[in-house]
C-alpha cells in the first residue's frame, strides 16, 4: 500500500486519492482471510508450510486478527514448498484468484509472488496504467535458506538491493501515472526522486520489469538447506539477517477470531526481533495511514 505523510495529504487527494473508512477496511479484511484460506487449502492437500508474517503475524497474536488499521496480508513459504506452489498448485486455487510470480506460468508483478482476486478492483497510487496487478491481493514471500553469516548476506544485499531499485524505476518509467505526479508535485523531496527513477528507468528500460524481476529473483534464491533462512524479498534490514531455522519450524495452528491460521513455532521471539515491544499498541498519530484510487469488492 502507498504509506505517506500527514503533510502530503491535501495532494493525495488531489491525484484521486483516499484512505480507507472502517467500513471498507472491516470487509477487506475479511475477503482476505477468505482468499488465505483458500491458499492454505491447496497448501494443506499438498504438505505445502504456509505462515502467517510481518504484520499479519503481529495481528493475529496482539489483537487476535487483524491489526485494526492495516488492510494487506502476508504469509512466508519456505523457497521450496514456494517454487512447488507457483509451478504445480496454483491451477487449484478458485477461478476468481490468478497467481504472478517470477518464474510463474503468469509471470510476475513483483518481486515475490502475489495472489490477486481478479474479480475485486484495488489500484493502487502509480499502479492505474498496470492493470495486472490490480485486485485485492495476499502477498506470499519466500523463505531462502542462508549461512548464518551476516557479512555474506551483506555483500548480496549490495547486488540485490540496486537491482530492485532498477525494476522499481523501470516500473515508473513505463507505466506512467498521473496520480504518482500529483502526488509527488508538492515535495522537492519527492520530486528529485520520481525524476532520478525516470532516468534509471530509461536507462535500463532496455530490459522489461519483468525481466528485471526476474533476475532479481535469480540472484536470491538458495536451494541449499542450512540451518538459517532469510527473506531477501524484504526491503527490511532485519530481514536480511540468518535467523535460526528452529524459529520457523515446526508451524503451529493459531486461533483468531475469524479462524485458525498457521504461525511459525517461536513467534513471540520472531515478533521481538522484528518489532521490539511487540506488545504495545502504537499511538494513533504514529499508525501508518494507506491510500488507494480506487476499491470494489463487489464483482465485476
Amino acid at each position: 500500500m502507498f504509506r505517506i505523510k500527514n503533510d502530503l495529504q491535501s495532494a493525495l487527494y488531489a491525484s484521486g486519492a483516499h484512505a480507507m473508512t472502517d467500513d471498507e477496511l472491516h470487509s477487506l479484511q475479511k475477503h482476505l482471510l477468505g482468499m488465505y484460506q483458500a491458499i492454505q487449502d491447496v497448501c494443506d492437500r499438498h504438505g505445502l508450510t504456509v505462515m502467517f508474517f510481518y504484520g499479519s503475524m503481529l495481528g493475529a497474536v496482539r489483537h487476535n486478527g487483524f491489526i485494526p488499521w492495516d488492510d494487506d496480508l502476508d504469509v512466508v513459504m519456505p523457497r521450496d514448498d514456494y517454487d512447488r506452489f507457483i509451478h504445480q498448485y496454483a491451477s487449484e486455487l478458485p477461478d476468481n484468484l490468478v497467481l504472478y510470480a517470477p518464474g510463474a506460468a503468469n509471470g510476475p508483478v513483483y518481486r515475490f509472488a502475489k495472489v490477486i482476486d481478479k474479480s475485486t478492483e484495488f489500484v493502487e497510487i502509480g499502479q492505474e496504467n498496470y492493470p495486472k496487478r490490480n485486485g485485492v491481493f495476499v502477498d506470499i514471500f519466500p523463505m531462502e535458506y542462508c549461512s548464518g553469516s551476516k557479512i555474506q548476506l551483506r555483500l548480496k544485499r549490495l547486488i540485490a538491493f540496486p537491482l530492485m531499485f532498477i525494476a522499481n524505476s523501470v516500473f515508473q518509467y513505463s507505466h506512467k501515472s498521473e496520480s504518482l505526479r500529483k502526488v509527488i508535485s508538492c515535495s522537492d523531496k519527492l520530486k528529485f526522486k520520481y525524476m532520478l527513477r525516470n532516468v534509471i528507468g530509461f536507462m535500463f528500460s532496455f530490459l522489461s520489469y519483468e525481466a528485471w524481476l526476474n533476475l532479481f529473483d535469480s540472484l536470491v534464491r538458495s536451494p541449499k538447506k542450512s540451518g538459517y533462512v532469510y527473506i531477501p524479498t524484504s526491503l527490511s534490514m532485519a530481514n536480511w539477517t540468518p535467523m535460526p531455522y528452529d524459529k520457523f519450524y515446526p508451524t503451529v495452528r493459531y486461533k483468531i477470531d475469524k479462524g485458525e491460521v498457521y504461525l511459525p513455532a517461536r513467534y513471540t521471539d520472531l515478533l521481538e526481533f522484528m518489532y521490539g515491544d511487540w506488545k504495545k499498541v502504537p499511538p494513533e498519530h504514529k499508525r501508518e495511514r494507506h491510500y488507494h484510487v480506487k476499491f470494489k469488492l463487489q464483482a465485476k
